[in-house]
Formats: C-alpha cells, structure tokens, sequence
C-alpha cells in the first residue's frame, strides 16, 4: 500500500486540526520555482521539494499591509530540519519564518501530501514592521465565530508554551482563546495565558 492510496489518506489528520509534533497530517504542498536569490542552492530553477502551505487559497495583502502579490502562506509545522536549513541560512530564526511567503506566480503544482508533524507555529517576532499595522487595524476585533482569525480567516493555532494563545498560521495575530481579545507582540512577556 502506498502513501498516497485513500486508505493511507483517511487514517491522518488534516492540518486545519490539531496536530501534535510526532503526528502525521494531510498537508497541502506545492512544487515551486525558486527565486532568484536562491538560484545558487537550487541549480535547475525548481525546488526538488513539496513544501508544505496553509491550506487557504492565494490572497493580497494590499489593503493593511500594502503587499499587492498574490502569495500563501507556509506551514512550517511541517518543515523538515533540510527543508528549513535551505531556505534559511543567513541567521534567520523561528521568528523570522512567517514574513516568508510563496508567491502565487512562483507556483508550477499543488496537491496534498502526508507529512510528519516537526513543531509548533512559530510566533512571529515583534519587530516586524506590519505586525503593529496589523494589531492596530484589528485591535478592537474578538474571536466571535470560533477560532478562526478576523484579518484572512485562518484558524488559530494553539501554542504549548502558552495554551490559550491562539496564534494565527498566516500574519502572526495573536489572540486570547479565554477572553477572545487580540494580544499585541510587544505585551506577550506582561502576560500569563497559563
């Protein structure tokens, strides 16, 4: 039996539930051309390997944060330690990842792939210049329809350092799943969502 057979497929998670590190899940992932910074680490034009996103359709970000290219999101949960160490190699750390984005354009084929849970989402670092943008624009929002981010509709992901933070995968919102209030980056050391 292969991995890709329906019975492999219906025995696994979806990554839109919960998904603990060392659990396996059904994640969307695409087939990319490489751009042309990183030409040099993948000669040929194309990454040899299905990288996994959120599952979400292609979106702008031009209203807020003034990004207009069609782009997903990646789901670094999913990310093997090879995957990450080509992608950044220049210092970046956890809190970088989510400003990466793969643009629609960069895109040559999408389908769903099983893959091993390696981490939680990340949390993004404060020091982002569209993250005060962003918390601003949505400071008076609250989790009204479930756990689902107000800015693109991504569900939040819980965090196990801090179990009633929802995170969202996407563009880092992060919100109280007790009191469905939005958290600003820079408070997150002030508070305890224990």
């Amino acid at each position: 039996m292969t991995k890709n057979s329906a019975y492999f497929r219906n025995k696994n998670k979806t990554q839109n539930q919960v998904v603990a590190i060392g659990e396996r899940a059904l994640v969307q992932c695409v087939k990319s051309w490489c751009p042309p910074s990183f030409e040099s680490r993948f000669p040929g034009g194309i990454i040899p390997f299905w990288i996994p996103i959120l599952p979400e359709r292609p979106h702008s970000d031009a209203e807020i944060l003034k990004f207009e290219p069609l782009h997903y999101h990646f789901d670094f949960r999913f990310w093997h330690d090879r995957l990450i160490n080509l992608f950044f190699t220049d210092g970046e750390t956890a809190e970088d990842w989510q400003a990466r984005v793969q643009l629609a354009c960069e895109v040559i084929e999408i389908k769903q792939v099983v893959r091993l849970c390696y981490r939680n989402i990340p949390i993004l670092s404060a020091d982002y210049n569209f993250l005060p943008r962003l918390e601003e624009a949505y400071s008076n929002c609250s989790l009204l329809h479930g756990n689902i981010c107000p800015h693109k509709g991504y569900k939040l992901l819980p965090n196990t350092k801090h179990p009633n933070l929802g995170t969202c995968p996407g563009h880092g919102l992060a919100f109280n799943f007790k009191t469905g209030q939005l958290c600003r980056r820079k408070e997150f050391t002030q508070l305890d969502f224990s």
